[in-house]
């Protein structure tokens, strides 16, 4: 949540951690830092000229294109019957566009029917390769409800899931269960550390092991 204008030489902290920092000043405002450090860069390319290349992320669909599927869907009488209609839809979606976002009421099976479709899904889009697949939840009591509901639904064929806590829920599970103090980022900071894992990796090896 730290943010710089080009007009200041200071970073305006805000965030978890940020009460013990205390950054240092750039010598001159970050705009014209800017134009100091690119002008460098210039001068620093071999005898290739210096240019900026961007690549526009373009939709592989309109956003406002209707959901042929939506009718079906809004016209159901049961709630298996929704489910149904809603789990053509987000197969048919995900055959068509990279990114899509289904928004509907809790309960109508969205997340099982990712589940049930997986297979079919995650070989269209890996393309025979060996790569892993990501599902992202709120919290990790969901994400390990959904883990199980995964689990039992494939019966360790083909897929098995596992959750993947974050960096900070896996130091703070392992810094309880050794009983240590939290190395925070003011920590690291005020120790010349480049950041949290490498204070940790100094001073709680354990944690590691």
């Amino acid at each position: 949540s730290s943010v710089m204008r080009e007009g200041y030489n200071t970073i305006m902290l805000n965030g978890r951690g940020a009460a013990g920092l205390r950054p240092r000043k750039l010598p001159l405002p970050l705009g014209a830092m800017m134009k100091l450090w690119v002008n460098r860069h210039r001068t620093e390319q071999a005898a290739e000229p210096w240019q900026v290349v961007e690549i526009p992320l373009r939709a592989t669909a309109r956003a406002d294109e209707d959901c042929r599927h939506q009718v079906a869907i809004a016209g159901a009488t049961t709630k298996d019957e929704a489910s149904k209609h809603l789990r053509t839809a987000l197969l048919a979606t995900v055959f068509r566009h990279e990114v899509a976002l289904v928004s509907g009421p809790e309960g109508i099976r969205k997340t099982s029917s990712l589940f049930s479709d997986h297979r079919r899904i995650h070989n269209r889009v890996a393309k025979g390769d060996r790569l892993p697949s990501i599902y992202a939840f709120n919290d990790y009591e969901t994400a390990r409800t959904k883990c199980d509901d995964f689990n039992r639904l494939w019966n360790g064929r083909i897929f098995q899931a596992v959750v993947l806590p974050s960096f900070s829920e896996a130091y703070s599970e392992a810094r309880h269960a050794l009983s240590l103090t939290e190395i925070t980022i003011a920590t690291a900071a005020s120790m010349g550390a480049p950041n949290v894992f490498a204070a940790i990796r100094l001073l709680q090896p354990e944690v590691l092991d």
